[in-house]
């Protein structure tokens, strides 16, 4: 008589054929669920755009070089630009907290509201929960959210801390705000390439045309950013020289109105004392005149210098408002989940088979 085997596919399938109301019922209860797992899961749209930083060829490095520059986003090159932000950089720029709290402020069109409505304020109203979060939230996760609560209660309010604090360069993110970050950020991306630079942002979000705002603000906000850091020192300086070339302006004009009065008032005097007088007037007003033109050369020449390190962005594929929902795949994640759930309810009987098995042959010796 043949010795049965555990490892033997004849005594697998006889042994499993016992439980087969077991599996079928299993698998047909997986089935229900995955179904109500993936039409309870709520829809997203996906949006994508690219775009890229035109660099002169003046301000191009050598290659060799450039390539262990822009790891560290600095520019070693000989341009005149030495605030240059590498697209290296972007990432970092795209997840500090200054740049997510402006993101969640920023505006988009709902079909829900009738008036724009910021990112914050529309997570908050709809929140994106599928069934199964709810699920598994308040069963799994309600030992979790009770202790939160407990703690939220005895915690003092941080925001009422907050506003005691002056500093304007913390940024603060309530709680609320980072949750509903910690879903908006799921769903972002931004990757640049470094062979060619191109920098490429992907939204997804639970309305198609608010996907293709998001990936817009994101692109217009991180292209502001880097505009604003980099000209900031050139600003500076053209601001003061603005506010110089007023200052020589109002007196080269006062200087030249007091001329023009007194040798209207003196032109028939040739007095000696009159003659030093319009002599000492002509030199003030010569000098401011000087002066004058001097600032206000300057001050084009720092106009064409702002103009220059200002970065000039090129949108190569604009965000396009999506037909189709990206996720989920409802028909491929009903046949995945019952798919696996099945295979693991078959491996679950198997190891019990195993166990009974090994289990009686343990107590026979």
């Amino acid at each position: 008589m043949k010795k049965e085997s555990t490892f033997d596919v004849e005594y697998i399938i006889i042994n499993l054929l016992k439980f087969k109301k077991l599996i079928l019922f299993s698998t047909f209860f997986i089935f229900i669920m995955s179904i109500i797992i993936m039409w309870g899961t709520p829809k997203m749209y996906s949006s994508h755009t690219s775009f890229i930083l035109q660099v002169s060829e003046g301000k191009k490095l050598n290659s060799n070089i450039s390539s262990v520059a822009k790891l560290v986003g600095i520019n070693v090159g000989g341009g005149s630009n030495e605030n240059l932000i590498y697209p290296t950089l972007y990432p970092i720029i795209f997840k500090s907290g200054p740049f997510q709290k402006k993101l969640l402020n920023s505006e988009i069109t709902s079909s829900y509201e009738s008036s724009p409505i910021t990112i914050s304020e529309y997570l908050g109203k709809y929140p994106q929960t599928s069934s199964l979060d709810v699920i598994l939230g308040y069963t799994i996760g309600l030992p979790g959210k009770i202790v939160n609560a407990i703690k939220s209660n005895k915690s003092p309010a941080i925001s009422d801390q907050f506003k005691k604090i002056s500093d304007s360069t913390l940024v603060y993110l309530s709680s609320k705000e980072e949750e509903r970050i910690g879903f908006l950020y799921e769903n972002l991306s931004l990757g640049v390439n470094e062979d060619d630079g191109i920098i490429e942002i992907n939204s997804s979000f639970p309305e198609a045309l608010a996907s293709a705002q998001i990936a817009g603000i994101i692109q217009n906000h991180l292209q502001s950013y880097i505009i604003e850091s980099n000209i900031k020192k050139t600003r500076t300086e053209f601001q003061y020289i603005t506010d110089r070339l007023e200052e020589v302006k109002d007196d080269y004009e006062i200087k030249r109105a007091i001329l023009a009065n007194y040798q209207d008032r003196n032109i028939n005097l040739r007095s000696n004392i009159a003659l030093n007088r319009l002599t000492q007037l002509e030199n003030d007003f010569e000098l401011a005149s000087e002066v004058y033109s001097n600032v206000l050369s300057e001050h084009e020449s720092m106009k064409l210098q702002l103009k220059r390190d200002t970065p000039v962005f090129m949108t190569i594929e604009p965000p396009a408002v999506p037909l189709n929902a990206s996720s989920p795949k409802k028909l491929r994640g009903v046949i995945l989940i019952t798919l696996f759930g099945s295979l693991l309810v078959i491996a679950l009987i198997y190891l019990r088979i195993i166990i009974l098995d090994y289990a009686r042959v343990f107590l026979k010796k």
